[in-house]
């Protein structure tokens, strides 16, 4: 945490961690096959929310809903992100689980169900996230 902390105080390091993160991230989508045009777009628009200073109070009154400890990139994006996808990992849904095991699915057919299940999962996930 600490380092992470130390890491972001510097505007130079803090500039080149937004850019490999949009960098690494549209690069995953294009090896995917999937036009990372909007992502990009949606990712400078956080990175513009997140830097406005004014939005602070709003960004730590939902992440303390979520028991997220502190305001860095440590706990916000390893640990609240990243890892709590690992964990969902660990029990996918049945309906993920089922398409994964039919070997009967076509390959394109398998993507767009597995597509579905997880959107509907993030969907899910966000609803019972969402602060009271």
């Amino acid at each position: 945490r600490l380092a992470f902390d130390r890491l972001m105080r510097c505007p130079e390091k803090r500039s080149w961690m937004v850019n490999m993160g949009r960098s690494n991230t549209s690069k995953l989508l294009s090896v995917a096959g999937t036009d990372s045009s909007a992502f990009c777009s949606a990712y400078d628009d956080m990175m513009e929310y997140v830097g406005n200073l004014a939005n602070l109070p709003a960004i730590r009154e939902e992440l303390r809903g979520r028991r997220v400890a502190c305001i860095n990139l440590f706990d916000i994006v390893i640990d609240f992100c990243l890892l709590d996808s690992f964990d969902d990992l660990d029990m996918p849904p049945a309906a993920v689980t089922s398409v994964l095991g039919n070997s009967w699915i076509s390959q394109g057919l398998r993507k767009s169900m597995l597509s579905t299940a997880v959107w509907g999962m993030i969907s899910s996930k966000s609803k019972k996230a969402a602060p009271d």
